[in-house]
């Protein structure tokens, strides 16, 4: 068998320079001042060094209490040489005494469990082998001991799991778990059990976000790419959205459109996993705000109704949403308290909340309600500072976004199939797998209608009678939209003209 050398071992809080005065003066039978003794010290009395025969005598007739601290770890370190020419029986019973010594002296017990814990590592030549065959000795007195329990878990023939669930459940990494423990963090086992934290997590969903957070920044980058692919393959993304701090994590660090990230690492499975988590994160939110806004704000019947319908209408895409930005007038922000929004500015148009959506290539902007209640699209390359207009501008109000322009569609009668062939000619489509569209319910809010949809052809085509209608229905909603258009242009116009001026 391979022998490992020891890396380090426990720091002695000793001062360096005042033990080598004292061993000098020993050396040259000086006389010693007890003023020279440094205060970790505990002799009783001045005395030349001792033998291991002397300390073991000491130890078995009972006089723990004359061992100092510096004959402690001599001990300790030169356990193995004194069992080589001692009986067996010996070598047990005094491990045994070493043992219960440790039970009450957390120094001896902190340097005894540090070589244990290299020795259950590989570093079999760290502990004399009496140490280890007695070790219940301490552990079946310390039972609830941290300590104690992760070297119990070290001994089992595959302790990475049991590590891991046992640092899950303290709330700390694996090397903060050997640091709060007083046990070397440089052991391999401790960077070989962060294969095992995604296992951990997915075992027991209820909590413990953050805490994979903190393991993935201890990760390497390769290491850190394979166990979030594992995390993304066995996770779904509802589960995941219980975990807002690991959702942001991974959009700071895997996103698509941020810099340096770790998008290209990883694999194309794991890329559609990764939209569909963030997708469902992004849809939640909107999802929220929706529900907040309909159950504290008194809308009107028909505004009420076009929300509910936006909602449904939207889960379709979840998938597809990179990233959401959701704005709200100041009297809508006094009633959803607490949420992840931005505020319009006031420019004296109609009262609407406002989405916006990142599909990649093309940015969509929904406007909640009012009279114009319309969705605009922006494609990334048409409008080159589109992205950081809708995503970064502190500035954004009604009237600035239908300045902006893009391409404009209704809410009007018969709206979701015009607007899901609208977006599938933009290459914008449903989620993978998606058999109906769900549409309100008049009559039971919480049972939507389904209307059948196919892939390669999109949902039913209304006939031409529901057409003719719609087409009645659009007429007015076009000449208030060019009316909302022509203000917005009007009062940009004066705007900037007053800023040149000035």
């Amino acid at each position: 068998m391979d022998f490992k050398t020891i890396v380090s071992i426990p720091p002695l809080q000793l001062k360096p320079t005042a033990l080598t005065k004292l061993a000098h003066n020993f050396n040259n039978e000086e006389q010693v001042s007890s003023s020279q003794i440094p205060l970790n010290i505990t002799n009783l009395a001045l005395r030349s060094p001792r033998s291991l025969d002397e300390i073991m005598q000491d130890l078995e007739q009972g006089k723990a209490d004359n061992i100092s601290l510096l004959e402690w770890v001599y001990c300790i370190h030169q356990k193995a040489s004194w069992d080589s020419y001692t009986s067996r029986e010996k070598q047990l019973a005094t491990s045994r005494l070493i043992w219960q010594c440790a039970i009450d002296n957390d120094g001896i017990k902190r340097r005894l469990c540090w070589r244990l814990a290299y020795y259950y590592d590989g570093y079999l030549n760290q502990i004399a082998p009496s140490f280890v065959e007695t070790f219940s000795t301490l552990s079946e007195i310390l039972q609830d001991d941290l300590t104690i329990n992760i070297l119990i878990i070290l001994k089992q023939r595959d302790p990475l799991l049991f590590l891991v669930t046992l640092a899950k459940e303290e709330a700390l990494t694996p090397k903060e778990l050997f640091a709060t423990a007083q046990l070397p963090t440089q052991l391999s086992v401790v960077e070989d059990s962060l294969e095992y934290v995604v296992t951990a997590f997915f075992q027991e969903l209820e909590a413990g976000g953050e805490w994979l957070v903190n393991c993935f920044q201890e990760m390497k980058t390769a290491q850190q790419v394979s166990n979030v692919e594992t995390l993304l393959k066995n996770v779904s993304p509802d589960s995941g959205n219980q975990f807002p701090n690991l959702v942001e994590w991974l959009q700071n660090n895997y996103s698509s459109r941020i810099a340096d990230s770790k998008w290209q690492w990883l694999s194309s499975e794991g890329k559609k996993a990764l939209r569909k988590w963030f997708g469902a994160a992004n849809y939640q939110d909107f999802q929220t705000i929706v529900d907040l806004i309909l159950k504290r704000l008194n809308l009107p019947h028909w505004e009420a109704n076009q929300l509910d319908s936006r909602k449904y209408f939207w889960e379709q895409y979840s998938d597809q949403f990179e990233r959401i930005r959701i704005l709200l007038p100041q009297s809508s922000v006094n009633v959803v308290e607490n949420q992840d929004i931005d505020i319009l500015q006031e420019d004296g148009s109609e009262k609407t909340e406002v989405c916006i959506f990142d599909f990649g290539d093309w940015f969509v902007v929904e406007f909640f309600r009012g009279t114009g209640s319309e969705t605009r699209l922006f494609n990334r390359h048409q409008y080159p500072n589109i992205e950081q207009e809708l995503f970064a501008s502190s500035q954004l109000s009604i009237k600035r976004l239908r300045f902006l322009g893009g391409e404009v569609h209704d809410h009007k009668y018969l709206w979701q199939f015009f607007c899901e062939r609208w977006l599938w000619q933009r290459n914008i489509l449903p989620n993978d797998g998606t058999t109906h569209f769900k549409r309100r319910n008049p009559n039971n809010p919480n049972k939507p209608f389904l209307d059948r949809y196919d892939p390669n052809k999109g949902l039913p085509v209304p006939n031409a009678e529901k057409q003719e209608k719609r087409e009645k229905n659009l007429v007015r909603w076009r000449r208030d939209i060019e009316k909302l258009e022509a203000e917005a242009k009007q009062y940009w116009q004066k705007r900037r003209g007053k800023t040149e001026s000035e």
